[in-house]
């Protein structure tokens, strides 16, 4: 009983071990470098962003135009409504 505790062991230490470290430092590269690469982002989410992004651009392009226009409309009134009296 006393050897097979012994060979079960020396395998253990012999054999297993230098697997299991190996594993777990193989884990933790990969943690690492995906950590040092960042999130990974598919293609077609930056096509979809991009469209987006313009989209928004545009429409705060027309908005700022509306803003402009009606800052002209009420200097126009201001202006009337000063030679008026």
């Amino acid at each position: 009983m006393y050897e097979t505790w012994a060979v079960l062991s020396f395998v253990a230490v012999v054999v297993v071990l230098p697997f299991v470290i190996l594993a777990l430092l193989c884990f933790f590269v990969l943690v690492l470098v995906r950590l040092l690469r960042g999130p990974q982002r598919s293609r077609t989410l930056d096509a979809e962003e991009a469209r987006s992004m313009q989209e928004l651009h545009r429409g705060l392009s027309d908005f700022e135009k509306r803003i402009e226009n009606l800052e002209t409309i009420l200097l126009d009134k201001e202006t009337e409504h000063g030679r008026q009296e």
